[in-house]
């Protein structure tokens, strides 16, 4: 197993009014480390073009963190929101993009709390993603213990969906999901 640290592009909020509260978060910055994630609910959030960022971060690009931004709201389901997705990810299918993408989706827009409607709601933004990008893996994050939910249950269901992957946020919930 090959182990690639990628640098994300950062939020955009900044401390005192005036001073950035993260570094190495724009695409001068990124081109200079050596692999590359876009987060496509942060291109909204810092009004940037989606198609001009994945083209200056192309050459870098190892993962993308996939999701919309709705009604000053980011994190909703790709299909629901302003950023051309449907766009993006055919761009990416014609390239040829050989990297990871995962489906980064607040939890509230997947009725968490009711495991038929989450599993759903997973099976539908699988269908939506193979639409415009087939023959890829799929990652799925379950970080938290699946945000309350359970790591082990979540992550069975991700894998009935047709997940390839499951990803975590700790290693420890890498062992948990390993043991089981």
């Amino acid at each position: 197993e090959n182990i690639s640290i990628a640098l994300e592009n950062a939020p955009s909020q900044t401390f005192l009014g005036i001073i950035p509260e993260h570094a190495m978060g724009n695409i001068l910055d990124m081109k200079k480390f050596k692999h590359a994630c876009i987060d496509t609910s942060r291109v909204a959030q810092k009004k940037d073009d989606l198609i001009r960022v994945y083209k200056a971060l192309k050459k870098y690009l190892v993962h993308v963190h996939l999701s919309n931004f709705k009604s000053g709201k980011y994190y909703s389901p790709p299909e629901k929101g302003i950023l051309p997705i449907e766009s993006f990810l055919t761009k990416l299918k014609q390239d040829g993009f050989p990297g990871t993408i995962s489906m980064k989706i607040n939890g509230k827009y997947l009725d968490v709390g009711n495991d038929q409607k989450v599993l759903k709601a997973l099976v539908q933004q699988k269908l939506f993603y193979d639409t415009y990008f087939t023959n890829v893996k799929i990652m799925a994050v379950g970080k938290a213990d699946a945000y309350g939910h359970g790591a082990i249950p979540c992550s069975k269901a991700a894998l009935e969906a047709g997940a390839d992957y499951l990803g975590v946020g700790i290693l420890e919930e890498g062992v948990e999901l390993r043991q089981n």
